[in-house]
């Protein structure tokens, strides 16, 4: 573990930060620093994301994988070609945080911002950054005529709500 660094993007910067958070910010030494772009561990999609919709997203893709009546579903699903769970997952549809992690209160301990503002994180020398225009991704689909709608949607959108 001496000298192991973990740098990934996106969704794997997204990992790293989960694994920071991880138990409260237990330190189980898997790396001894980071560098994350464009994958905070503050992403709003941890909040959004609840078990129970988790849950409908993976019986759905075990439904369409053919693995329903499977008494072990998840090695059921590990079974199958690259392709048919490829096409599984391609026949449905989900939203952006379906296999996000969820605040559980085990892995995701409660909200990334707020086990960060108690310190309850692996405290790792890390770099952190993002891609200039990269949001736009995720606000194609508003209609922002003014700083109060934008200032609206990013709050709705992306800012964890503790009321969860």
């Amino acid at each position: 573990m001496s000298h192991i660094l973990d740098f990934l993007t996106d969704s794997g910067a997204m990992s790293i930060a989960a694994h920071m958070l991880a138990f409260g910010g237990r330190n189980d030494n898997l790396f001894r620093a980071a560098i994350m772009e464009s994958g905070a561990p503050t992403t709003g999609l941890y909040g959004s994301a609840t078990s129970d919709s988790a849950e409908s997203a993976y019986n759905t893709v075990v439904s369409q994988a053919g693995c329903s009546s499977a008494s072990n579903k998840l090695a059921c699903l590990r079974s199958l070609s690259f392709s048919t769970l490829y096409d599984a997952l391609q026949s449905t549809t989900f939203a952006l945080n379906a296999f996000f992690p969820v605040i559980d209160g085990g892995f995701i301990a409660s909200s990334p911002s707020k086990q960060l503002l108690n310190g309850q994180y692996v405290k790792i020398p890390t770099i952190q950054g993002h891609n200039d225009d990269e949001g736009a991704l995720f606000s194609l689909s508003t209609d922002s005529n003014s700083d109060n709608d934008t200032r609206t949607f990013i709050t709705s959108s992306f800012l964890w709500q503790e009321s969860h």
